[in-house]
């Protein structure tokens, strides 16, 4: 299973192709481990987004 997580110029953030806030972020994760426990997490991120925004803990 592949989870792909992307980052657009405005940086709303998609679960696939759903928006979701980043307070989810981490509930989607935990979803998908728990379907699949060797689930990969595929981040693309907009060239113009800055690394502070991918990075926040």
């Amino acid at each position: 299973m592949t989870l792909q997580v992307s980052i657009n110029a405005e940086n709303q953030i998609f679960v696939g192709s759903e928006a979701v806030d980043r307070g989810i972020l981490e509930t989607k994760f935990r979803e998908a481990v728990a379907k699949d426990a060797s689930v990969e997490m595929h981040l693309k991120a907009d060239r113009s987004t800055r690394y502070e925004s991918v990075a926040k803990p």
